[in-house]
């Protein structure tokens, strides 16, 4: 269940990175 909250942190943290 708190796989989706992983993956939208992944996500952010890699918006973060290629920004």
């Amino acid at each position: 269940i708190c796989l989706p909250v992983f993956f939208m942190s992944y996500n952010f943290f890699w918006f973060v990175y290629i920004i």
